[in-house]
């Protein structure tokens, strides 16, 4: 799993055009014509995706980061763009709430406290590298929410 930092700078600007940009591959619509909608953007509205931020990994690549509530998956889903290979990386990540105080106080073997203080846990469940852009719709579909879906 990479680790991921805010875009600085000049960075800003080509992030958000690298997110509205994997938007697109993907089958986002902002709007919904009276036509209806295509069958690639159906099963992207099928992923239950909010959320949605753009970032800047260690490596210097960019991406998009958005939860998703599909029927295989659910959580963290980041899609990462390698200037070096000009490929797509995913990385699924499930996140999980740790309550600290209660996990200090057991160390210790204290009395369990009634506050409550969460930190976040990142677990990288599924890692795919090197996916062209034609294919990073139908490769996300199968790992978020089914395989039997026609191919876009």
């Amino acid at each position: 799993m990479e680790k991921v930092r805010l875009p600085k700078g000049q960075e800003i600007e080509e992030a958000q055009k690298m997110s509205s940009y994997i938007l697109d591959l993907l089958g986002y619509k902002k709007k919904i014509t009276l036509l209806g909608m295509n069958e690639k953007t159906r099963q992207f509205f099928t992923w239950g995706c909010c959320k949605y931020a753009c970032f800047a990994t260690e490596k210097n690549n960019i991406g998009l980061q958005f939860n998703v509530s599909g029927l295989k998956f659910k959580g963290l889903v980041r899609v990462i763009y390698c200037y070096a290979t000009d490929y797509f990386n995913i990385e699924l990540i499930k996140v999980s709430r740790i309550n600290v105080l209660k996990e200090l106080n057991r160390k210790l073997g204290l009395k369990p406290n009634e506050m409550k203080l969460y930190q976040e846990k990142l677990t990288c469940v599924k890692e795919v590298k090197d996916i062209d852009f034609e294919s990073l719709h139908n490769i996300l579909h199968r790992l978020i929410e089914r395989e039997d879906d026609p191919e876009v």
